[in-house]
């Protein structure tokens, strides 16, 4: 578990070294960082999906709410009401088809 905390904080210290890598040369920092998972992942074999266990999900649940939370921000209710007629359809029929 030590190596999954270690491993994370380091993705996320490497995620801002790769944004500002982004802003310089325009090569997208997600793709940079999907090789090096792949390389330290199926690769080199240093860490299973396993090891990261309750870190992972945890991640997963902080990272959808600041998501939530920035859109939630930057969300114009003009703009809302605007789009609401056309989707209101979509929702419903995605609602009613997950049920």
């Amino acid at each position: 578990m030590e190596v999954a905390v270690f491993a994370a904080g380091l993705f996320i210290f490497l995620a801002h070294l790769l944004d500002y890598f982004f802003e310089r040369t325009r090569v997208p920092d997600i793709l940079l960082l999907m090789l090096l998972g792949v390389i330290v992942g199926p690769i080199a074999g240093l860490m299973q999906p396993s090891d990261f266990g309750f870190v992972g999900e945890f991640l997963s649940v902080v990272t959808l709410v600041v998501i939530l939370c920035a859109s939630g921000l930057g969300l114009k209710f003009e703009v809302l009401l605007k789009a609401a007629p056309r989707a209101t359809p979509f929702a419903l029929f995605s609602m009613f088809g997950a049920v």
